[in-house]
């Protein structure tokens, strides 16, 4: 439900953008922000994770490294 609302709500804004494009630019206004949207869109939903874990520099953790911290983030990951 909630990628749902994630798509109507952005497809809205994106609908929205598009929208004064035209009203500036006209018809090709339009197609520019639709473009611009639906990349950035697609880029950043794949994106994101990855920026964040690089930001953090976020390394892999092996079993034998912290046994404690590997089996706790297990336990989560198998929750989720």
């Amino acid at each position: 439900m909630q990628r749902f609302q994630t798509l109507i709500i952005l497809t809205t804004l994106i609908a929205l953008f598009a929208w004064v494009g035209y009203v500036i630019l006209g018809a090709l206004g339009a197609i520019l922000i639709l473009a611009l949207g639906l990349t950035f869109n697609l880029l950043s939903a794949r994106t994101s994770a990855r920026l964040i874990l690089h930001y953090h520099r976020a390394r892999p953790i092996q079993p034998h490294h912290n046994r404690g911290l590997y089996e706790r983030v297990r336990s989560l990951a198998q929750r989720a």
